[in-house]
């Protein structure tokens, strides 16, 4: 697995980061709430190396966003299949890509509600559980691994029937420091940071096909 470490401020073209400026082809608009039409928020965004080892993925850069205004799991947060376009489905809160790495990439504007944190990968080995025969690994935040939770074994079906591979485990009570002139998120734990998911240990899984942009999807444990 890599371990993800908070690395000090993010600045505009940094890849890897916790809020800061979003990296997206130039012909894809910043994502907005279908619910209030807010402009989301840029949680996470990182990019996939060949290293970390998934091949069908290799190149490409994750994105996760999410409505200030709505702090909610989505309604397609379990194990087993999607359905067709499965991304238009849920409430619109929420925002998940993976982009292929372009020579038309835009950097946007700093995100104004989260902190800019880079983030630094660093490939560590894990300590890794088996009980009745299940696999359970570490609760940290880490691209590749073993998921954390043993009721959760991270599989998922896209609904254009490929299979989705497991990227990335965000654990639980992951704090996104807020800017300190950033209004408190609502349904967060604390006014000082924000929350993904209510704070769920979120797994992040793509379609093998990348049938589209937004086939991606999180699972979330308690």
């Amino acid at each position: 697995m890599y371990k993800i470490l908070l690395d000090g401020s993010a600045i505009p073209g940094d890849r890897n980061t916790l809020g800061g400026a979003p990296i997206l082809p130039h012909d894809c608009p910043h994502p907005t709430c279908r619910e209030c039409g807010e402009k989301m928020t840029l949680f996470l965004q990182l990019d996939i190396l060949e290293e970390y080892g998934f091949p069908a993925h290799t190149g490409s850069h994750l994105l996760v966003f999410m409505c200030p205004n709505h702090n909610d799991v989505p309604l397609q947060c379990q194990d087993g299949s999607r359905e067709p376009n499965f991304w238009e489905k849920d409430l619109g809160t929420f925002c998940l890509m993976l982009h292929d790495r372009r020579s038309d990439e835009v950097i946007g504007n700093e995100d104004p509600a989260l902190l800019p944190v880079k983030l630094r990968l660093e490939e560590s080995e894990e300590e890794i559980r088996v009980l009745h025969g299940v696999q359970s690994g570490e609760e940290v935040f880490k691209v590749g691994g073993v998921p954390m939770r043993l009721e959760c074994h991270a599989e998922a079906t896209c609904g254009c029937g490929a299979n989705m591979t497991y990227l990335c485990q965000l654990p639980e009570f992951l704090e996104f420091p807020k800017k300190p002139e950033a209004s408190p998120q609502k349904n967060s734990i604390s006014n000082n940071h924000y929350d993904l998911f209510l704070g769920n240990i979120v797994y992040l899984l793509a379609c093998d096909r990348h049938c589209h942009p937004e086939a991606v999807t999180a699972i979330c444990d308690g």
